[in-house]
């Protein structure tokens, strides 16, 4: 009887293990994702005020209201922002390769080209960059979110 008790007892301590280690995990998780989409919405707003031009392609029309590339050139240092000197400026790109959601800097005097991973391949990111006419000047809204 005593050890069908403590087999019984073991079963219920293995099995409330086993849950709290999966919620415990489940929750690292969606902080993770939430971190990494906290991070690429601040990359993508600190880059966007001190852009210098947008791209031919990734301007904004009434037949093109929204795209999933969004290219423009910007400051390379974006705390210190030179307009009338372009030999500093970085050609950015945030695109969706695969599925990562990820930030391409060209710079434009050395060529040098760095790649940085804003949004993991685990939760396979989908970003839209759109514009509502009737908006104010210079104003798009950004969409990222994960796919299931």
């Amino acid at each position: 009887m005593e050890l069908i008790a403590a087999i019984a007892l073991s079963a219920a301590a293995m099995a409330w293990h086993n849950f709290i280690f999966i919620q415990i995990k489940s929750s690292m998780e969606r902080g993770n994702a939430s971190l990494q989409i906290t991070y690429a919405m601040e990359s993508i707003h600190r880059h966007t005020l001190s852009a210098v031009s947008v791209e031919n392609a990734s301007m904004f029309t009434e037949s093109k209201s929204s795209a999933f590339v969004f290219c423009f050139l910007d400051e390379q240092d974006v705390y210190n922002i030179t307009p009338n000197k372009y030999n500093d400026s970085i050609d950015y790109y945030y695109l969706g390769s695969g599925d990562k959601f990820m930030l391409n800097a060209t710079n434009i005097t050395s060529g040098l080209t760095t790649n940085k991973t804003l949004f993991d391949c685990r939760y396979k990111p989908q970003i839209t960059f759109s514009y509502v006419s009737g908006n104010e000047p210079n104003m798009f809204m950004r969409l990222l979110m994960p796919r299931p």
